[in-house]
């Protein structure tokens, strides 16, 4: 049942970024990576799979020249600033011209402290996915997501987007949009958070 569930996600994903792409192809120029933003509809259908409105779904477009050979996409586990995961999922893939990332989070049901992510691209040839189950840290804990809406040159160990879970009674705030440009001084931004997840790619100019 899980497979066929999967399946199902892929495929509805195709569906979904097939009809926004002649537009964002139109707008993107060669070596930027922008996030995708969905119609109502569209998130209606990726809600449809991923469960919980709740559970976000991040989407990024890139489009590269012939000097970008491949990428990796991944997610890193952050506990209160210390890094405890720097591969909770990742994938590495070979890519041509342009592609989309997809990453979610779809907490487990039941009052589970767990959830489940998926990385996934998606060119015209393929899609390649890998999926965590990663722990939550605790059961009551609200989340909350934030990402990198502008269109930003690709490069390396890009922070993308994040999902922060915080205690019940914590706001979250995290200040400053430039700090997706720096690991690091975000890890520290985000260290009174118990649990922060990174959603970074990197791209390379190295064949797989």
């Amino acid at each position: 049942m899980k497979q066929i569930l999967l399946v199902l996600a892929a495929c509805l994903s195709v569906f979904v970024l097939t009809g926004c792409s002649e537009k964002v192809d139109k707008e993107l120029s060669e070596n930027y990576i922008q996030h995708l933003e969905l119609s109502k509809r569209e998130k209606s259908l990726i809600q449809a799979v991923t469960g919980d409105g709740d559970n976000p779904t991040f989407i990024h477009e890139f489009k590269v020249d012939e000097k970008w050979k491949s990428v990796k996409l991944w997610v890193e586990k952050y506990e209160y600033g210390q890094l405890k995961e720097k591969d909770a999922v990742a994938i590495s893939v070979g890519i041509e011209e342009k592609g989309k990332f997809v990453v979610s989070f779809r907490r487990l049901p039941n009052g589970k402290p767990n959830a489940i992510v998926r990385v996934s691209l998606i060119d015209d040839k393929a899609i390649y996915s890998s999926e965590g189950n990663i722990k939550l840290p605790k059961t009551g804990s609200s989340g909350s997501a934030n990402i990198v809406s502008e269109k930003v040159k690709v490069g390396q160990d890009m922070v993308l987007a994040q999902v922060i879970y915080s205690k019940q009674d914590q706001n979250i705030s995290i200040g400053d949009w430039n700090l997706y440009n720096n690991p690091n001084e975000l890890a520290e931004k985000t260290s009174k958070y118990p649990a922060v997840y990174f959603v970074l790619c990197s791209f390379s100019e190295k064949n797989m």
